[in-house]
Order: structure tokens, then C-alpha cells, then sequence
């Protein structure tokens, strides 16, 4: 789904908010806080919220208008968290995304390092330096990191120089994660800035769930009918010592815009499914190949798939038949794979009379049953060029959720071995520093998110502290919360039931008519009795 502020506007949007509050050492008044919001979501911001198409005037859509602010004001709580905690100075810093320091880190990795894809170095999204050594540090950079030198060599030592850098507090690379209605704001150092305690700390010691596999065709939908993808959950109870942790993994195609896309394991974490980031493929098959098993082909180059616009053979069927047959029989940590009913399937649930086909694809007198008969379905829809029906889905190649999810069976199996020798643990810890871009030659930085655990919720968005001690300001609740007399309950009169504020006072008109928050007057007025 796309996000509903695009991510560039929401990178400035975070600058302008973590600028501001660096610069009055955290200490901004309510004046400067009204101005902010102004410039950020007001008619003439960054992102208007009152012209916004993915955030209107409904009870939702202010609600979400909501929880992104609240999600800006936690993000400066991280940072100053990370900031009080390091002794870092709150003066003389100079911001870019893009541009400036931040631009000139991602050309040399690009031009010297031999890094294609920056995210897969380092995910920062902005980038704080001293203004005073900026040039010193580039100048260091340029000199040290030559053309023409391995780019391994190239890249440990650009990550060298920035570690010295953010250590010596000048230098604050930061990947921003937008934190969750119900998650409190957090930091986390990547690990090569951890101390030995720290990465101690944030060690994991997981449960898993069993591992959702859906089997189920549907001829109506030209898809799987209920996931298109792997899953499953790793969970990390809250202790003494250690945050709660509830990480999600998927492994599927994700744009299916071409029959045989290549899939890839997806993570994300939090209640708000933060995401975490894509696991890249050659880690996660460099590991299971150390255990003697061999890396998964991707839809292109499996030999049990044909190529796009080829018939299926029998023979290629029945590799997929057998490998879907064994695995059902086998656990991996523990827990046995949910395949739900495999088969294939119209509209709703009743089952398809499927027939196999012949060599020339002319259908036979044999019936099929199970995944045997989804398949045969499947490889149909496949063969035709069919797109999937679902109103969320549109247009998506079936043969990618079909080879998607023939991909994912081959990755069970390396998930069963994994398990059976005793490194499945090892295996979803590589997994997720892959994700997270935390492995040996990634790039220093400091994440911005937040997190659940044991602590009670988090105290209110500094835009709910104003709003509750300003007397002048009525909240105005969900109008949909009424009951029959026409009245919302005292019960559910509470700060995340509102949706828009009414006040006296002309500043807080103008800014709530400027941000979008108070155009909920209107609903208010037109749906009172």
C-alpha cells in the first residue's frame, strides 16, 4: 500500500521538526510549535493536509492526520533521547536528505565502494553534520577512499571514518521510521556502534508461530484466495532485561507485475508493522549454503518452471506436487506448516471439478484433488496471462502469485533443514540484521522508531499535552460514538476518540482551520440533533 505522505515530504517534514528542536535545545514554545505545524501540514506546507486525497475529512482520515503528528512528536523524543544520553551538542548542526553531507555519503559509496543500491549499504534517510566539519570530514573522506582501490577495502573504510565521526558526536546518520499510535519513541544504535553490553541487550530469544502457507486457489479471485505469501511471527516476551519484540516476516513478490518476479523476505515490526526492511537474497543463500544445502533459483532460473508463455509439463507438476506432499509430513521448530485446504476453488468456498492435462494441454478424464488440482489451476491461469481480481490487487500477474508461491515452498524446505540442524535461530537472527542493513559491511547509523514493551502507553503527543491544558479548546469526539439519546458517553470521551477541537481563541483557529485538524466542525454541526 502506498504511503499516505510520499516519502520525500515525510523526510522534510522530520528535518523540519528535528531542526527546530535541536536548535532550541528541546525547548520550543507553543508559539514556535503552532508555527511548525503550520509549515508542515498547513494549506501552504510541506503537506497540506487539507488538500490531502489519502488523509480527508472523515473520522479515519483525521484520526490519521493525528497519528502522524503524534508519530513526529515521538520522533523527537527518540532523538533527544539519543542526544541526552550520548552528551551530544545541541548546537551547530547542519541537516540534508539528498543533498549536502548526505548526498556527498552516498556518491562516494556509489562511485568507490561499488554499492548499486544505497539502502542495501545503509538505510539512512537523513543525515545531521557539524557545520563547522563538514568540509574536514569530507575532505578526510576524499582522500582516504580512493578510485580504483577493492571496494571492500573502500567501503570498511568509509564506514571507518563515520564511526569515528558519530562517536566523536559531529556526525548523525538516521534512518526514520514513523512510530506506531500505540508505541512509545525509541532509538537503537546500529551494530557496529554498539557497545558489547548494548548488542547484549538487544540480542533476541524468540518463539515462533507456525508458518501460514495458503494452498488454496481461487479460479474467481486468479490468486491464491487467502495469503500470497509465507508468514509467520517471531516473538520475544518482555523481561527485566528486554523489550517485548513481535517481528512479522514475509516472503512473496511484491509489485507481480511480471509472471516470474523474484521474491524476497520481508520484515517488519511493532503494532503499527513498521517495516524493518527486505532480507537480501544472496545473504540468506550464502547461509543456508554453509549447512550443505543448496540456494533457492529464483522463478527465472528454477528448471521446474517454465519460462513465461510456455506450457507446464507434467513432469514439472509433479516435482512441485511431491515437494508440497513432504513438507506436510515434516515440522520446522516445532510446529507443523499451515496449508490450510489445499485445492482449488470458486467463488466463495466451494470446490472446483479439476481435470489434468494432457502433454499438449487438452484437458483428460482424470480428476484432481488438493494442491494437485491448485496447481492445475494455477499453471492455467499462468499459461493464459491472467491478472487477479482482487480490488486490492488489480492487474498483478497470476504467475507471480503462482511462482511466488512455489518459491516459498523451496524455502520451507531449507527452513525444515535449518531447523533440523539446530540453526534455525542463527538463521532468523541473519535474516533480520539483513533487514535491518546491520550486517558486517553495512554503514553506521542511528535509527529513529519506536517500540512496544512492558511499560504502560506512552504519555501524550506534546500536540494532545497543549490541547488538554489549553481550558479555551472542546474537543469535538467521533460523532459516530453517539448513542440513541444522541450523546457520546463520558466512558468513551477520552483523547483517541477525538477528531477535531473548537476554540475561542483566534490563534488556535487559525491554526487548527491551517493544519486540516478543524474541519471536522462541520461533520460536528451537520450531524447534531
Amino acid at each position: 500500500m502506498a504511503e499516505q505522505i510520499p516519502t520525500r515530504e515525510q523526510e522534510e517534514i522530520s528535518i523540519k521538526y528535528l531542526d527546530l528542536f535541536v536548535q532550541n535545545r528541546f525547548n520550543v514554545s507553543d508559539q514556535q510549535y503552532r508555527r511548525l505545524l503550520s509549515e508542515c501540514f498547513g494549506r501552504n506546507g510541506i503537506y497540506p493536509f487539507a488538500t490531502s486525497s489519502t488523509m480527508p475529512a472523515t473520522p479515519k482520515g483525521l484520526n490519521d492526520r493525528r497519528i502522524w503528528v503524534d508519530s513526529y512528536d515521538k520522533q523527537i523524543l527518540a532523538l533527544q533521547q539519543y542526544m541526552f544520553s550520548r552528551r551530544i551538542p545541541l548546537r551547530g548542526w547542519k541537516w540534508s536528505r539528498g543533498d549536502g553531507m548526505m548526498g556527498f555519503l552516498n556518491s562516494i559509496v556509489s562511485q568507490r565502494c561499488g554499492v548499486s543500491t544505497l539502502d542495501t549499504w545503509n538505510p539512512m534517510d537523513i543525515v545531521a553534520v557539524q557545520s563547522s566539519l563538514e568540509n574536514k570530514i569530507k575532505e578526510e573522506i576524499s582522500r582516504l577512499v580512493i578510485k580504483g582501490v577493492n571496494n571492500d577495502v573502500n567501503k570498511a573504510l568509509l564506514n571507518g571514518i563515520m564511526i569515528k565521526y558519530i562517536k566523536k558526536k559531529v556526525l548523525m546518520p538516521i534512518s526514520l521510521k514513523k512510530i506506531g499510535e500505540n508505541e512509545k519513541p525509541a532509538f537503537e544504535e546500529s551494530d557496529n556502534l554498539k557497545s558489547a553490553l548494548s548488542k547484549k541487550k538487544h540480542s533476541f530469544d524468540f518463539t515462533y508461530s507456525a508458518i501460514l502457507c495458503d494452498m488454496e486457489w481461487s479460479t474467481h479471485k486468479n490468486e491464491w484466495k487467502n495469503a500470497q505469501e509465507i508468514s509467520y511471527t517471531m516473538t520475544q516476551k518482555p523481561s527485566i532485561l528486554k523489550e517485548g519484540v513481535v517481528i512479522r516476516v514475509q516472503a512473496r513478490a511484491f509489485r507481480a507485475a511480471d509472471s516470474r518476479e523474484k521474491p524476497q523476505h520481508s520484515l517488519a515490526a511493532g503494532s503499527a508493522a513498521a517495516m524493518l526492511g527486505k532480507s537480501p537474497v544472496g545473504e540468506l543463500e550464502k547461509f543456508v549454503t554453509q549447512y550443505g544445502v543448496s540456494k533457492v533459483y529464483s522463478p527465472t532460473e528454477h528448471p521446474q518452471i517454465p519460462a513465461k508463455n510456455k506450457l507446464w509439463t507434467q513432469s514439472q507438476k509433479n516435482y512441485w506436487i511431491a515437494l508440497q506432499k513432504k513438507l506436510s509430513g515434516l515440522q520446522i521448530n516445532g510446529k507443523n506448516i499451515d496449508f490450510k485446504n489445499p485445492g482449488s476453488y470458486g467463488e466463495g468456498m466451494s470446490p472446483n471439478v479439476v481435470y489434468a492435462r494432457d502433454a499438449k494441454g487438452k484437458p483428460t478424464n482424470r480428476k484432481l484433488t488438493g494442491f494437485a488440482a491448485a496447481l492445475e489451476s494455477a499453471t492455467l491461469a499462468d499459461e493464459r496471462g491472467d491478472t487477479t481480481k482482487n480490488s486490492n490487487s488489480n492487474g498483478r500477474q497470476s504467475g507471480s502469485r503462482l511462482t511466488a508461491k512455489l518459491w516459498g515452498l523451496e524455502w520451507l524446505w531449507r527452513y525444515y533443514q535449518m531447523s533440523r540442524k539446530g540453526v534455525w535461530d542463527a538463521f532468523a537472527y541473519r535474516m533480520i540484521k539483513g533487514a535491518k542493513k546491520e550486517l558486517s559491511d553495512s554503514g553506521p547509523f542511528i535509527k529513529i522508531s519506536g517500540e512496544t514493551g512492558r511499560s504502560s502507553r506512552e504519555k501524550k503527543a506534546r500536540m494532545q499535552q497543549l490541547i488538554n491544558d489549553d481550558k479555551e479548546l472542546v474537543p469535538i469526539y467521533n460523532p459516530e460514538l453517539r448513542n440513541k439519546k444522541g450523546e457520546i458517553p463520558m466512558i468513551k470521551q477520552i483523547p483517541k476518540n477525538i477528531v477535531g477541537y473548537e476554540s475561542d481563541d483566534p490563534t488556535w483557529e487559525k491554526l487548527l482551520d491551517d493544519v486540516g485538524f478543524g474541519e471536522m466542525r462541520g461533520l460536528n454541526e451537520n450531524t447534531s440533533t
